[in-house]
C-alpha cells in the first residue's frame, strides 16, 4: 500500500484512509495489547489472574484479534486496489 500511495504522490493525488484500514489497524493493536498482557502476566506466573486468562492465546480473545485484522488487512488491500487502479494502468 505504501508503494501506490507513492505513486499516487507523484501524480498529485491523494489516496485516503477508508473505514478497513481503520479498523485493521485497532485490531492489531488489540492483539498486540493482548499479547503483551499475556507475556507480562505469564512472566509473572499470574496465569489465573482475570486478565491472563482473557488475554490467554487459547482463549477467545487473542485468535478473535489476529484473525479479524487478518481478514480486515486483506479486505483494506482489495480497497486500496481498487481505488488506485487507475494510478497502476498509467504507471
Amino acid at each position: 500500500m505504501t508503494g501506490l500511495r507513492q505513486i499516487a504522490v507523484e501524480k498529485g493525488q491523494v489516496i485516503a484512509a477508508d473505514w478497513s484500514g481503520k479498523w485493521k489497524t485497532g485490531f492489531q493493536i488489540g492483539f498486540c495489547i493482548t499479547a503483551l498482557v499475556w507475556l507480562f502476566l505469564e512472566s509473572l506466573g499470574q496465569q489465573e489472574f482475570f486478565l491472563a486468562r482473557l488475554a490467554h492465546p487459547d482463549s477467545f480473545l487473542m485468535p478473535s484479534f489476529l484473525w479479524l485484522s487478518l481478514a480486515l488487512t486483506i479486505i483494506s488491500g482489495l480497497h486500496y486496489v481498487r481505488n488506485g487502479r487507475d494510478l497502476l494502468r498509467d504507471h
